[in-house]
């Protein structure tokens, strides 16, 4: 009986030391003024990586007095790199004023080494709270260089056409599918010879980019200028943009095609007529012509400018400011055009290249021959000029010379 009594005595008391036990570890729990808590304690990643781990802390009972965390890093593999971070700012402590029972989201950011081999990692950090214990928490990284990296880039149009002398811009998107911010590197890493692509961002066209900054799970799209060479023959070419994690060796790369056709140059939606296409003029003299454009299209056309090549003696100059903000289809703008001839111009054909641009299409090259010619009637006139000047230094001379 006794032995009985013992026997069930000793239970009770093993029964209620592990509930005593219990209620212990809750009551420490409870009782720490500052308290963390991650959903997150292990990832998979490739060598150079930035992994991020979020942590939420909070206060661990109820309190209207301030209270503090300070947050370390006890161990990192070597050639790692970890710290705290809140809204990308990095951070040691965490204050809690009075009256202020909000939770306080932050990230333990990891930096892994270029050269980590496969395997597990461990990183040991501590929360130690103003009252209450430290706690020691573990978070483990795979590196798993055969995984795939967690980035996409594509073009929803990733061929286009153009004619020789026309650029071309190409949208890209980028995604970065990570759960943190990442910065990556973007380059041009092959295109044609003599090629002109630049990247630019995509809100404001004018500034050229080398990285672009985007948020955890997040896309941002970017520019691809292509400019061709005027001499480009026709043909279908290739350009490949690629983009890479900063610090990383993994890249992600999009090729884009541009088909270059010499015939796109030509279009009949824009065409120039000139009022005179033979001109006969004498040096020294001078003549007004117009030249009228015309949309015959179906589309309105925007910056519409007319362009004279240079021809050595004589001087085209157009009397326009600038150029045609829109021409709409059916309608036709005259140009005049202000033509002299210099007066030690070589006699001759000469013939005057004309075009006309839009910010999509060019005209047919037009030409204004211009026959120069030294007639009987100017050579006349150029001596009497000359026997006149010689007449007027005569008499100066004369008449001062008297004196």
């Amino acid at each position: 009986m006794f032995r009985h009594t013992n026997i069930k005595t000793l239970r009770l008391a093993l029964v209620l030391i592990l509930i005593f036990s219990s209620s212990c570890h809750v009551a420490v729990a409870d009782w720490s003024s500052v308290i963390s808590t991650s959903s997150t304690t292990g990832k998979v990643a490739i060598a150079g990586d930035i992994i991020e781990f979020p942590i939420t802390v909070k206060r661990g009972y109820n309190s209207s007095e301030k209270s503090w965390c300070a947050l370390s890093v006890s161990s990192v593999p070597k050639n790692w790199s970890a710290g705290f971070y809140e809204n990308n700012d990095q951070i040691t402590h965490l204050n809690f004023p009075e009256n202020e029972n909000e939770k306080r989201d932050i990230v333990l950011r990891v930096k892994s080494s270029n050269s980590a081999s496969n395997g597990m990692y461990s990183i040991w950090v501590n929360f130690m709270p103003d009252e209450g214990g430290v706690t020691v928490q573990e978070f483990t990284v795979k590196i798993d260089n055969n995984a795939d990296i967690n980035m996409n880039m594509h073009s929803n149009i990733p061929g286009l056409a153009t004619s020789p002398t026309e650029p071309v811009e190409f949208v890209v998107t980028i995604e970065n599918n990570y759960d943190h911010r990442m910065i990556v590197d973007l380059e041009v890493t092959e295109k044609p010879d003599g090629w002109d692509v630049q990247l630019f961002e995509k809100e404001n066209n004018k500034y050229r980019i080398t990285k672009l900054s985007l948020e955890k799970n997040s896309l941002q799209d970017f520019i691809v200028r292509v400019n061709p060479p005027i001499n480009t023959e026709d043909g279908v070419f290739s350009v490949m943009i690629t983009a890479s994690p900063e610090n990383s060796y993994q890249n992600i790369c999009q090729v884009l095609e541009l088909s270059v056709k010499g015939d796109l140059e030509k279009n009949e939606a824009l065409t120039i007529t000139p009022t005179k296409k033979n001109l006969v003029l004498n040096p020294g003299s001078e003549t007004d012509i117009f030249i009228t454009i015309r949309n015959s299209g179906t589309q309105p056309l925007i910056d519409v400018e007319l362009r004279l090549q240079d021809v050595s003696g004589i001087s085209s100059d157009i009397r326009t400011f600038g150029a045609i903000e829109e021409l709409e289809p059916g309608d036709s703008k005259e140009i005049p055009v202000h033509m002299s001839v210099r007066a030690d111009a070589s006699s001759g054909s000469k013939e005057i290249l004309m075009r006309a641009i839009s910010d999509t299409v060019h005209s047919e090259d037009g030409v204004i021959t211009v026959m120069v010619e030294k007639s009987e009637s100017s050579g006349l006139v150029g001596i009497g000029l000359m026997m006149f000047s010689f007449l007027i230094l005569g008499i100066i001379i004369y008449k001062f010379g008297r004196r």
